[in-house]
């Protein structure tokens, strides 16, 4: 990429209205609230800057609810929905002999079928002199390999982090911005598996009924 370029952004990003509150999250009494008078940047801003902390954090997709502006002053809460990439595991090819970038179902059942032949128990047990845990792993590739034809990989947006407990909606994304921040601390402190521990159990959620957009919900696409 060039100097002074401007990245190009993979992540599916949305702006909805209004704000979708995860289930089982309590919400901020209103003499609770607090107002922040540092954090006055325009709202565009926090938004992108939690988008660029999600995006580095491995989000494939966000979409941030929040209310009208008209309805700010009685919920200015914001919700960040979002979903992440799983790890690709693609060692199948190799452990299947496959060199197809789409094989189907049946030509994996066939190299399946292939190499695992004389490493079945019975086959082994009839003395074919071969494996069982050879077995075992050409059954996990194949199992792999199904996953991935289905498209497995792709996540819908099942995690949440929720934020009410300031005036604004700016400030409310301004403190999950940071709170995004010191998570992804934890990896440049060496510790990954604790920040995918977070990432994975803390902020699971669900969408409150109905969890389709109404057709007054307004939603904006950010580029």
């Amino acid at each position: 990429m060039k100097k002074g370029e401007k990245k190009t952004r993979t992540v599916e990003v949305a702006d909805t209205t209004p704000l979708k509150w995860p289930e089982g999250y309590g919400r901020t009494l209103i003499d609770d609230r607090q107002d922040r008078a540092a954090w006055k940047k325009q709202y565009s801003i926090y938004r992108d800057a939690v988008v660029s902390e999600l995006e580095l954090l491995g989000a494939s997709a966000i979409t941030i609810t929040r209310n009208p502006p008209t309805e700010e002053r009685v919920d200015p809460g914001v919700a960040v929905w979002f979903s992440r990439r799983r790890t690709q595991d693609t060692s199948w090819q190799l452990q299947l002999q496959i060199d197809k970038p789409n094989p189907t179902r049946q030509e994996i059942d066939s190299a399946f079928k292939r190499l695992a032949a004389k490493h079945h128990p019975d086959s082994v047990g009839g003395g074919s002199g071969g494996d069982v845990r050879i077995y075992m792993k050409l059954e996990a590739a194949k199992r792999q390999a199904h996953a991935w034809i289905r498209g497995e990989g792709a996540l819908d947006l099942d995690s949440c982090i929720p934020c009410d407990d300031y005036v604004e909606a700016r400030q409310n994304l301004a403190a999950i911005k940071l709170i995004l921040s010191h998570i992804r601390a934890l990896e440049r402190l060496g510790s990954p598996f604790i920040m995918e521990r977070v990432m994975e159990r803390s902020f699971r959620a669900s969408l409150p009924a109905p969890t389709t957009l109404k057709e007054d919900d307004h939603v904006t696409a950010i580029a």
